[in-house]
């Protein structure tokens, strides 16, 4: 009979439900084991329900800062992904305006620029002028 308690006592805490456990049915197989016993099993039995009540009181707990712990790293994701975004956007119009620049710049001093290159590939080639 304890092995059953035990069991009972046990899956009550594994459940993987959103909602709060429900620890109705220990409640009620001890109060059944509770009606069929006297002597040291009784001290046993109310020493397994004091157990049973903080364990249904630490479920509670943890199920609602589960909960919480759920809800906030929802929000996090969130502001993440909304500061990636921000992210990429800046990063997006930063190239735009460095190739703007660079195009300005080969465009300012394309004599320079160009003639050198052509100088050095005239005399790479053996053009003498």
């Amino acid at each position: 009979m304890r092995v059953v308690i035990l069991a009972f006592l046990m899956a009550g805490c594994t459940t993987t439900s959103s909602k709060y456990p429900n620890f109705s049915t220990a409640h009620a197989y001890l109060d059944q084991a509770e009606e069929a016993s006297s002597g040291k099993a009784l001290d046993a039995i109310k020493k397994a329900k004091d157990q049973l009540a903080g364990a249904e009181k630490a479920c509670v707990t943890n199920t609602q800062l589960l909960d919480q712990a759920v809800k906030d790293l929802n929000e996090q994701t969130g502001r993440v992904e909304y500061w990636k975004e921000k992210q990429r956007k800046a990063l997006k119009e930063l190239w735009i305006y460095r190739g703007a620049l660079i195009a300005l710049g080969l465009f300012a001093f394309r004599g320079v620029i160009f003639g050198a290159i052509g100088f050095i590939a005239r005399k790479f080639i053996g053009v003498p002028w």
